[in-house]
């Protein structure tokens, strides 16, 4: 269950508990290949079973929803209403409804 990450350009990973807490896992360092010398934080953390880990590109959180707001606003909250999803289809779904 243990996950080691490093975020390096893209947005940060969520961990969404079976709780319905969702967890930004930001570890990580600057645009990977830009900066010489750059350096990088790995992070961990453990996923235990009815935890998923969701990973995506900027093009999800630029996404306009109805309002015109970017969805990256409210990505945490639509996974926290799909948290009770039962398989990655079922979470896909929540978040493309939403």
């Amino acid at each position: 269950g243990g996950v080691a990450f490093c975020v390096a350009g893209h947005p940060a990973p969520r961990a969404v508990r079976a709780s319905g807490a969702v967890e930004a896992l930001a570890a990580g360092g600057p645009l990977l290949g830009v900066l010489p010398g750059a350096r990088f934080e790995v992070g961990s953390t453990r996923l235990s079973p009815g935890d998923a880990l969701v990973l995506h590109t900027d093009g999800l959180g630029e996404t306009p929803g109805a309002d015109g707001a970017e969805f990256e606003d409210a990505l945490d909250g639509a996974l926290a209403a799909a948290s009770g999803a039962r398989s990655a289809d079922a979470l896909l779904g929540a978040l493309v409804a939403a």
